[in-house]
């Protein structure tokens, strides 16, 4: 017998989420569906739907719950375009060496 959770090492934002409004050293909660693990008080890579890398942020708690994750999370950093572009080249590269994307 066993169960289902997903660890994560990035903090996926949702495909509705409006990051333009993002600021650092502000707190944010998202929803996200299914279990999920994330580290706690460690910097995790934002990413979005689309694997843009905004930048860099920090949970403060996660609730697993009804199927669902809710994560607090406070913006650490957010990258320049430049940096972005950077680390989406780089980890869809390395992404389709593991098979994490096809």
């Amino acid at each position: 017998m066993g169960y289902h959770t997903e660890l994560n090492t990035l903090l996926g934002l949702p495909a509705d989420f409006d990051t333009k409004k993002l600021v650092v050293g502000e707190r944010y909660q998202i929803t996200r569906e299914r279990e999920r693990c994330f580290p706690l008080h460690l910097a995790i890579l934002m990413v979005t739907h689309d694997w843009n890398f905004l930048g860099y942020a920090f949970a403060h708690s996660i609730v697993v719950k009804d199927f669902q994750t809710v994560i607090e999370f406070e913006v650490i950093s957010l990258f320049s375009s430049e940096m972005q572009k950077i680390y989406r080249d780089n980890f869809l590269f390395a992404a389709k060496i593991t098979g994490e994307i096809k």
